[in-house]
């Protein structure tokens, strides 16, 4: 597509906290590009996770807009936004969120299984992605019988399997060792080129960030 792939303008999310507001930005913009990996550091509470929320519809914005792919997310009705979010957006977390009573290729193909795929078939693209990430020797284990870096693989087929154009991470290594991190960070990126994804990184580590094509620093309520 022509253009940025997201569009953030005008982004303003403020909480009530007892008698007074908490502004957690005021009016942020930001674009992202087709195929681009952008970074976005900063200090811990300075809005990294809230933002990436906004961006998912996981949270709605107190005021401003975000087109993904032309669609302003924020006009969607929960149920909409939930299908888009489904489709378009992927999300990876620090914690890989993974339901322990099921094994990882269960974990991997949950998305399409939302969506009202047959099991069969969605299983079978799962397993495609956890051969991708190279847990398929894994895909029968329950996710209790993991490894975090294994798990944190599985999260990573998971938010791949429904074919979405927008990668979101959220510190992704960061409940993980050095090493593990940066196989971890490295798949992303080896998957980002393969697939043609979009990628928006909260992190803390410098030196991911510093392999991304854009950083942005968030910082009293700005992104520059």
């Amino acid at each position: 597509m022509e253009g940025p792939l997201v569009r953030v303008e005008n982004l303003t999310r403020v909480y009530r906290s007892g008698a007074s507001d908490l502004v957690i930005f005021r009016e942020l913009c930001l674009e992202v590009f087709p195929g681009e990996l952008i970074a976005i550091v900063g200090a811990s509470g300075a809005g990294k996770s809230t933002l990436l929320h906004l961006i998912s519809g996981l949270d709605q914005p107190t005021a401003g807009s975000i087109f993904i792919g032309g669609q302003d997310i924020t006009k969607l009705p929960e149920p909409r936004r939930a299908r888009f979010r489904n489709r378009e957006i992927g999300y990876v977390w620090q914690q890989h969120h993974l339901l322990p009573e099921f094994t990882a290729l269960e974990n991997a193909a949950m998305p399409l299984l939302i969506r009202g795929m047959g099991q069969r078939e969605a299983r079978q693209h799962a397993l495609k992605y956890l051969e991708a990430t190279g847990l398929a020797a894994r895909s029968h284990h329950r996710a209790g019988e993991l490894s975090g870096g294994e798990q944190q693989r599985v999260a990573i087929a998971r938010a791949l399997v429904a074919g979405p154009s927008l990668l979101l991470a959220d510190e992704p290594s960061g409940n993980l060792d050095e090493a593990t991190g940066a196989s971890i960070f490295g798949l992303l990126q080896q998957i980002r080129h393969s697939l043609g994804l979009t990628v928006i990184l909260v992190t803390h580590n410098a030196a991911f960030a510093s392999q991304s094509d854009r950083t942005l620093t968030l910082e009293s309520g700005i992104l520059r």
